[in-house]
């Protein structure tokens, strides 16, 4: 009966170390899988991170392009004024068409704070810079000040 018994004894030991070798790898495994999971969440996080900074930076040069877009059709408004002058040499008519160009800016977008890109064609036609000595010098004078600003 004690062979039988010794025999148990032995397989239990036996079954026992396997159980321990098994608990041990599986601890090695978890542990791996653990620190796997800790990297992919520390990169989902850097990734997630990156996207808002990313994101952030689309719109901030999509509202810069929408400035330069609008100052662009600001000024390409005003040139044209300046070309009809140059055309008619009808200045009252040309400052009519820029004070319209102007107001239509303003009213098309109350938002907007920086007035500076608006303002590079606006004088050209001011009664300082217009004189009333000869349609000649005043044809001379705008051309000079329209290949100025180009």
């Amino acid at each position: 009966m004690f062979g039988h018994a010794d025999c148990a004894d032995r397989t239990s030991v036996k079954l026992l170390d396997l159980l321990r070798g098994c608990q041990d790898r599986w601890t090695l495994y978890i542990s791996r899988l653990r620190s796997n999971c800790e990297l992919l969440e520390a990169e989902v996080s850097r990734l997630r991170n990156l996207q808002e900074e990313t994101t952030e930076m689309l719109y901030r040069e999509k509202e810069c392009t929408k400035r330069a877009e609008r100052a662009r059709e600001s000024l390409k408004r005003k040139i044209d004024a300046i070309r009809e002058v140059l055309l008619a040499n009808d200045v009252e008519e040309a400052k009519r068409r820029l004070e319209d160009a102007n107001l239509s800016a303003i009213t098309s977008d109350d938002r907007r704070s920086n007035t500076r890109l608006d303002h590079s064609a606006g004088s050209l036609l001011d009664p300082i810079n217009v004189s009333i000595e000869s349609r000649e010098d005043d044809t001379e004078r705008l051309v000079l000040c329209f290949f100025t600003i180009m």
